[in-house]
C-alpha cells in the first residue's frame, strides 16, 4: 500500500492506478519474460504489454508461455502471421490476442463465463473538477443491454429543442434510471436528476 501511494505521488495519479500499474509491472517482470524482453528493446509499446498482461492473467504458466511465444518468439512452432506485434496499432494487437487465447484457453468458455460473472461489480472512482466515474463489470449481455437501453432512450430525446450531446443524454439517462427509477419524463427540459449525497464524519 505504502509504494502504491508513493507511486501515485510520483506520477500525480490515482492510488487505484497507481496499485494497477504495479500489479502489472509485478506480472510482466515475473511471469512474461519475451514480453518484457520486447519493452526493453522497444519492439512493442507499453499498450502492447498491457494487453500481453491482460490476455494472460487468467492462464497457467504453460499458456501464458504459449500465448507469449506465438506472438513475440519467430522460432516457436506456430508464431502469428503478419506484421510484428510492435508494428500492429495496439487496438488490432488486443484483438488478435484476445482470439488466441479464446482458441487455446484450456478451460471452457462456459467455465470461465461463470466464474468471471460471479465477480460483478459496481466502482466508483473519483475524478478530477468534482466529478467522477462508475463502472459496472457486468456479463456481455447485460452490458449490451444496458447500453442498447439507454442508447434507444437517449435518442428518442434528441430534437430540435434539445441541445444536449448524445452522450451527455446517456449519461443522464442513467443517473434518471438509478437515482428516480423514472423514465423519459424524469429528463425533459434538460432535467437534472436528484441527488442523495453520502455525508461521511470525519
Amino acid at each position: 500500500m505504502a509504494v502504491a501511494a508513493e507511486v501515485a505521488c510520483v506520477l500525480s495519479i490515482s492510488h487505484r492506478a497507481a496499485g494497477a500499474l504495479l500489479a502489472e509491472t509485478y506480472a510482466l517482470a515475473s511471469s512474461l519474460p519475451l514480453t518484457l524482453a520486447a519493452l526493453r528493446s522497444g519492439h512493442i509499446s507499453w499498450q502492447h504489454a498491457r494487453t500481453m498482461v491482460d490476455q494472460t492473467a487468467s492462464l497457467d504458466s504453460a499458456g501464458a508461455a504459449a500465448l507469449e511465444a506465438h506472438f513475440l518468439d519467430p522460432d516457436t512452432g506456430n508464431p502469428a502471421r503478419g506484421c510484428p506485434v510492435g508494428e500492429m496499432p495496439a487496438h488490432r494487437f488486443k484483438a488478435k490476442a484476445r482470439i488466441w487465447r479464446e482458441r487455446n484457453h484450456p478451460e471452457t468458455l462456459e467455465g470461465r463465463h461463470a466464474r468471471s460473472a460471479a465477480d460483478r461489480r459496481v466502482e466508483y472512482t473519483p475524478d478530477c473538477d468534482g466529478m467522477a466515474w462508475i463502472s459496472a463489470y457486468l456479463p456481455a449481455t447485460t452490458a449490451s443491454a444496458v447500453w442498447n437501453r439507454t442508447t434507444a432512450i437517449a435518442r428518442g430525446l434528441q430534437g430540435q429543442d434539445e441541445h444536449r450531446a448524445p452522450s451527455q443524454l446517456r449519461a443522464d439517462v442513467l443517473s434518471a434510471a438509478l437515482l428516480t427509477g423514472g423514465g423519459n419524463q424524469d429528463l425533459q427540459g434538460g432535467n437534472k436528476p436528484p441527488l442523495w449525497p453520502h455525508v461521511r464524519n470525519r
